[in-house]
């Protein structure tokens, strides 16, 4: 599988999609079928691999993306001829209406982003910045950007006078993830 993810995968995807298909693969589908010669794998390792994940209460599109991962694999295989069949065709993935729906974050209370602004631009008594970056805090807090829009941005995206940020790109963030 790595080697289907690192030689076919790495020619399709854009840096942030490459980067979450990468993700799926080291902690969602590497745990539980890892450890298989590709050959040996079956519709019921790949079905124990669904069953488990939504029973470790992974949301419904993370065990998609598994899925996909895995079927996406073996259909390559079988249009190299490298793989005779494809285990993931044999499996009941869990259908989205048995998971129950269920709040993904906690949203800050008012008091809470007002603690967080005054420590993230919190100075010395010489006025520097304790926080080289701390105003990106409050930035992100109140425009709802997401991390990849805030470290995309420029000063031509900026207009002070018209009180306008665009959003023009987005920057990857690298993490470093072994597999």
């Amino acid at each position: 599988m790595r080697n289907w993810f690192y030689s076919v995968k790495s020619n399709e995807l854009k840096p942030k999609s490459f980067d979450r298909l990468e993700q799926t693969i080291v902690y969602q589908v590497i745990p539980h079928i890892g450890n298989l010669q590709i050959a040996a794998i079956q519709a019921d390792d790949v079905q124990k691999m669904l069953n488990t994940l939504k029973a470790e209460g992974k949301f419904y599109s993370t065990i998609k993306k598994a899925y996909d991962a895995v079927n996406e694999c073996f259909r390559t295989g079988m249009i190299k001829r490298t793989v005779t069949g494809n285990p993931a065709l044999g499996v009941a993935v869990p259908t989205k209406k048995t998971f129950t729906k269920r709040k993904r974050d906690k949203c800050y209370t008012k008091e809470e982003s007002e603690r967080l602004c005054e420590a993230a631009t919190r100075c010395y008594k010489n006025s520097k910045m304790i926080y080289r970056l701390g105003n990106a805090i409050p930035l992100a807090l109140n425009t709802g950007l997401r991390l990849a829009e805030l470290v995309g941005l420029k000063w031509e995206d900026v207009s002070l006078e018209d009180r306008i940020l665009t959003v023009s790109e987005t920057r990857v963030i690298q993490t470093l993830i072994h597999i």
